[in-house]
């Protein structure tokens, strides 16, 4: 209390002369750490409400900067404290401050001495459980071991508070999902500050052992009770565990019937053996039109319209038809009908036929087919599918890059092939992630049926990551490998199931598909390996509105398995990016480098690259 006293009045002294009462406010021009080691300055800084405020958003941002104020300076000093003894510095001291001011400008700058002294170490860690009943005896081994052995607080760690919730989180987590809705986890500390060691205690209650009750179903109207009940994780009388209830509620939202759904238990008191579990949903319009326009600079206008119809046949079936109309495609019409549950439990049957035209750089087509595939989910993140399609092709020859062999080219001619796909996601946000990462492997064999001309296997390898550094601030990158190989003598491989790079979702230095072999008159040739990647810092700067820099590279070569580190494209650019619920609308400019005197590339578009 004296220590806070004395830094009150020093602030006050400082500011009792007659020209600082002359200056009603003075802005906070500088903030400056000293003797900080365990926690660096900017960490420091945000735990602050005193902040210092850059020119740029000052004067383009129109940040009003801070103003200086011994109270809420008094406040930063606690706080500063408090977030060191989080962090096992229970003996930190923050020295009264140095203030430094320019009447002139009417600014003051401020300088902070830490002095943080030793840390608390963890000198022992014990776990009792002094009520446990003879039948509850394998809670100690089973159950709690192995949350033990994954401690974050052992002997001669560092103490800290977000170690010691994490460990108490495993503890209960080990014992709800084991069968123990009722327990409690509790902990006592001794510190010695003799040798700045601390000693953990933890107390278990585990409460008595419960069972999963009979479930029921509210607030279904065209979807049948049965079809929830047979997405739950657990039947009645298994062993409570409240990770099956998290795995149900997502079992029975991913039938896309419902807006929420929400799976819980309802025990009439914390003695109760037996937890009844009530699912509450909220079904989905069981019709909808949605009607989409946008604008992109690789597809122009864009127009779309979907209509949904949901459980057709009543087993939670989901039909619809889309309409699409664009520069890339001026037609396209999809019927896709969606069967979860086929034949087994988690297994979706999705059954898609297909008609559109294309308009590419590199191409002009017309497309017609199906395509039939099974997915199921094989573990918590992973998913598998594999699907069978047929597709009829009519080609504009005149359209494709005159480099092609003229005796291998058909303007006529048909698909049949089947695709294997691995997807590992658990990025989020949707249509922003800021954390996680997602891989996908896609594999197609075609040239099933005797009568197609065409024989090649296209694999495609393609992983995304995505991090926050800090509140505001995240790093995403992607790097996507690809090859084809034809399994004809003439190593043909049609030209709309080639690799191509540049564009607003490739390389941003290059138009589209304009990065890789062209003929010579320009038009795209493709290729039959592919490397393509980015690298982009994403910062959120005011309301709705954030920037990114970003560093794409690609290359595309015409041999199958050829790859090259020096025919890598490299592009460097910056992007604005106004956010929306559905993702963000973005400019990007974009500019080659080590590649010549190429031109600027602008894009817009909607969504991020990747």
């Amino acid at each position: 209390m004296f220590r806070r006293a004395s830094s009150i009045l020093l602030v006050v002294f400082a500011f009792s002369s007659e020209d600082a009462l002359s200056q009603p406010e003075l802005r906070v021009s500088d903030i400056t750490i000293v003797g900080n080691r365990a926690l660096s300055e900017t960490t420091i800084l945000e735990q602050m409400e005193m902040k210092t405020v850059s020119w740029f958003s000052e004067h383009i941002l129109q940040h009003d900067p801070s103003i200086f104020d011994p109270s809420m300076l008094e406040a930063d000093l606690r706080s500063i404290e408090t977030l060191y003894q989080r962090e096992g510095y229970l003996f930190v001291r923050v020295l009264p401050p140095e203030l430094t001011t320019d009447q002139p400008a009417g600014s003051v700058a401020l300088t902070l001495r830490i002095e943080e002294h030793a840390p608390v170490l963890v000198k022992d860690v014990a776990v009792t459980l002094p009520d446990l009943r003879q039948d509850d005896r394998h809670i100690t081994d089973s159950l709690l071991a192995p949350a033990r052995a994954g401690f974050v607080l052992t002997r001669e760690s560092v103490f800290r508070d977000a170690h010691l919730n994490a460990d108490r989180k495993a503890l209960l987590t080990a014992l709800v999902n084991g069968g123990y809705p009722f327990a409690a986890v509790n902990y006592s500390l001794a510190v010695d500050s003799t040798d700045t060691t601390v000693s953990v205690r933890w107390v278990i209650t585990p409460g008595p052992a419960a069972v999963f009750g009979a479930p029921s179903v509210t607030g279904n109207e065209y979807v049948s009770q049965d079809l929830v009940l047979n997405r739950l994780r657990f039947q009645e009388g298994d062993r409570y565990d409240a990770g099956k209830l998290e795995s149900s509620q997502s079992a029975v939202y991913n039938l896309g019937l419902f807006n929420a759904v929400v799976v819980s238990t309802n025990p009439d008191d914390s003695t109760a053996r037996t937890m009844p579990v009530t699912v509450t949903v909220k079904e989905a319009r069981r019709l909808r039109l949605l009607l989409g326009a946008g604008y992109g600079k690789d597809e122009q206008f864009r127009l779309s319209a979907e209509l949904r119809l949901l459980d057709v046949f009543g087993g939670g079936d989901r039909l619809s038809l889309e309409l699409k109309r664009s520069a890339l495609q001026p037609y396209e019409i999809k019927l896709t009908f969606i069967q979860p549950d086929f034949l087994f439990r988690d297994v979706t049957l999705s059954l898609i036929p297909t008609i559109r035209s294309e308009t590419e750089t590199a191409y002009s087509m017309k497309r017609r087919g199906s395509r039939v595939s099974l997915e199921r989910p094989l573990f918590s993140r992973l998913s598998g599918s594999v699907g069978y399609g047929v597709e009829n092709v009519s080609l504009d020859t005149s359209s494709i890059a005159t480099t092609n062999p003229p005796g291998q080219v058909l303007d006529e001619y048909t698909k049949h092939s089947m695709t294997f796909s691995l997807l590992w996601n658990d990025a989020a946000p949707l249509f922003d992630p800021v954390g996680g990462m997602s891989v996908t492997l896609r594999f197609t064999l075609s040239g099933l049926a005797e009568s197609d001309p065409y024989n090649f296997t296209r694999t495609l390898l393609d992983l995304r990551r995505y991090d926050r550094l800090w509140e505001g601030t995240v790093i995403a990158s992607r790097f996507a490998i690809g090859n084809a190989r034809s399994r004809d003598a003439g190593g043909f491989i049609p030209v709309e199931e080639r690799f191509y790079a540049g564009g607003s979702n490739s390389n941003r230095g290059w138009a589209r598909f304009q990065l890789g072999p062209t003929d010579p008159s320009g038009t795209p040739v493709g290729g039959s390996s592919l490397i393509d990647g980015s690298f982009e810092i994403r910062q959120q700067i005011s309301g709705h509105f954030a920037t990114a820099l970003f560093m794409d590279y690609a290359e595309v070569q015409e041999p199958a398995f050829t790859y090259s580190l020096s025919a890598l494209q490299f592009a460097a650019g910056i992007g604005l990016r106004y956010m929306t619920s559905i993702g963000p609308i973005r400019l990007d400019i974009a500019k080659p480098i080590f590649a010549g005197d190429l031109p600027v590339q602008y894009l817009f578009s909607i969504g991020h690259a990747f």
